[in-house]
């Protein structure tokens, strides 16, 4: 009898469930809303144990070496090419860089500036291999060829400072704030290529936390108590959004930012301690920022766990990777989530927490520093091939 039959066999005489619990795996629970949309309760992973499943494997460096042409200083946002070539925006000495599949310096794209081609305040992305140069200061998206061709100038309107996003149909996401004095409300506007207007979805606003109150020069004022919970959004290739606020393990999947299609938990998540050593940290360095917090900041107001998770990206085929803290201090892991929302498995990750991480698709571009403190990126592949 081969494995597979065999495997077959036990299914039938045991039952999946039951082959789900020998694993440590289990059934995600699904129901209906109120509101009419599904929600997927998730008390443990359904794929994969642990981290014994998908791996990311790491692929190459860009590092040139020191001296080189292209040399990383402040590098940030990155792009990945369909053939590996990468951008990346460095900030030290402020270009937009190519690097060839094999790590070397290719050209040097954009420089700060106002002129045709340069940037002020630069966020970029690719579509079809064409970069898209994003620069709310300057309220233009530019397009470029990774030659280096200055192919058109589009004019836009909004000026929020979030990353440019492209969706399935070739649209561009622009975030747009509106600002009043008691309130603040955002909307993703989609926009054609050529800088045309379609549709927009509401934005998250800013979650309002619990800060420490005090009185300054210009008035009463407040201060944010440290390891505050955030609001976090993910755009959807095919329209919509993931929302979720990272204290409460419940994201929500969106068409309209106000709508609920589908909501999905992890329940009981690992939780993670914040040591006290850190919190009493946390409080001296903020009355050493501003001296008017003495008497006024306790480390009792501050949270004894982090938030349970942090990020939010997706992968080639709509998977949600959710960035979740780990008890080993600098470390963090990936929880996965299939687009309908059940929890396949946990995912370790070869780098530590601090890093800048940026998806593209199928591949993970890593901002981080070497052994000697010298900027690196590396690449890494999702290798499904565990479960």
């Amino acid at each position: 009898m081969t494995h597979t039959c065999a495997l077959g066999v036990i299914l039938l005489l045991l039952g999946a469930p039951a082959m789900l619990a020998q694993a440590g795996l289990a059934k995600p629970v699904i129901g209906k809303l109120p509101s009419g949309g599904a929600s997927v309760v998730n008390t443990g992973p359904s794929r994969w144990a642990d981290t014994n499943g998908w791996k990311l494997v790491y692929e190459r460096t860009v590092q040139p070496a020191e001296g080189e042409r292209g040399g990383l200083e402040n590098p940030w946002g990155t792009a990945l090419a369909s053939d590996g070539r990468l951008l990346t925006v460095d900030f030290k000495n402020p270009a937009i860089r190519l690097y060839g599949a094999n790590g070397k310096f290719l050209r040097t794209l954009s420089r700060f500036g106002e002129g045709p081609g340069e940037f002020k305040v630069p966020f970029i992305a690719l579509y079809h291999d064409s970069l898209y140069l994003y620069d709310p200061r300057l309220h233009r998206a530019t397009v470029m060829t990774l030659n280096g061709k200055l192919v058109r100038t589009i004019a836009t309107t909004v000026n929020d400072q979030y990353p440019l996003v492209f969706d399935a149909r070739g649209m561009m996401a622009l975030r747009a704030s509106t600002w009043t004095r008691t309130s603040v409300t955002g909307h993703w506007i989609y926009h054609t290529r050529t800088g045309e207007k379609v549709d927009s979805i509401a934005a998250l606003g800013f979650l309002d936390t619990k800060s420490w109150k005090f009185v300054s020069d210009e008035g009463p004022s407040s201060w944010g108590v440290p390891f505050p919970p955030s609001n976090v959004e993910l755009l959807l290739p095919t329209g919509g959004a993931v929302i979720g606020r990272t204290d409460d393990y419940t994201l929500v999947i969106t068409r309209t930012g106000s709508d609920t299609v589908r909501r999905f938990s992890r329940a009981n998540p690992p939780r993670v301690r914040i040591p006290d050593s850190v919190r009493d940290s946390a409080v001296e360095a903020n009355i050493m920022q501003n001296p008017r917090l003495r008497g006024i900041a306790r480390v009792e107001d501050v949270p004894t766990q982090y938030p349970p998770w942090r990020s939010l990206a997706l992968d080639a085929p709509g998977n949600i990777w959710v960035g979740a803290r780990t008890e080993r201090p600098g470390r963090m892991r990936y929880d996965v989530f299939s687009p309908v929302g059940a929890f396949l498995g946990s995912v370790a990750v070869p780098f530590a927490a601090g890093a800048t991480v940026n998806f593209h698709g199928d591949r993970v571009a890593v901002i981080d520093t070497d052994g000697d403190d010298l900027p690196r990126i590396r690449i890494f592949r999702i290798d499904r091939r565990g479960k």
